[in-house]
């Protein structure tokens, strides 16, 4: 019969269009996910917070500038616009299944917790790792001259 080949293409054709809408679905699942992740894990307020410090050296740095325009240009700022640019980033190296599990992981006390320290951590940790590198420098600099490779001061 004739239907044969009909009904194959039909059958064909729904097939294919829905596998072509789940995988668009599963495209903005993942980026819906990723967005979601940022959330959990404060990092547009992260980044506000940084750009607050970023803006404090320069206010030091730059003290002719008013502080009206620096509130001003903070006021610009949108975490949101951030987020949006690397909810790819997040996408191409995390699936769904794996976001999900950590957005529970940051709903938990311990995450929220983690959430909530963060940036002081990480702070103290670039406080540290300064402080690290400079003595890592100076023993460098000192087993040079001991080594006779650099001349002394």
């Amino acid at each position: 019969m004739k239907i044969g080949p009909l009904l194959t293409a039909i059958v064909l054709c729904v097939v294919s269009a829905s596998i072509s809408a789940s995988q668009g679905d599963v495209k903005r699942d993942v980026a819906q996910v990723a967005h979601e992740l940022l959330r959990v894990t404060g990092a547009g307020e992260l980044g506000i917070r940084m750009m607050n410090q970023m803006i404090d050296v320069r206010r030091r740095t730059l003290p002719d500038v008013p502080d009206k325009f620096w509130q001003d240009f903070m006021a610009e700022v949108n975490p949101d616009d951030l987020n949006r640019l690397v909810v790819p980033v997040y996408a191409r190296h995390f699936t769904v299944e794996e976001m999900e599990s950590m957005i529970a992981f940051y709903q938990t006390p311990a995450g929220q917790k983690l959430v909530s320290k963060l940036p002081v951590i990480t702070e103290e940790s670039m406080a540290v790792g300064r402080q690290w590198g400079m003595e890592l420098g100076l023993r460098v600099a000192r087993k040079l001259k001991e080594n006779g490779l650099v001349a002394g001061e």
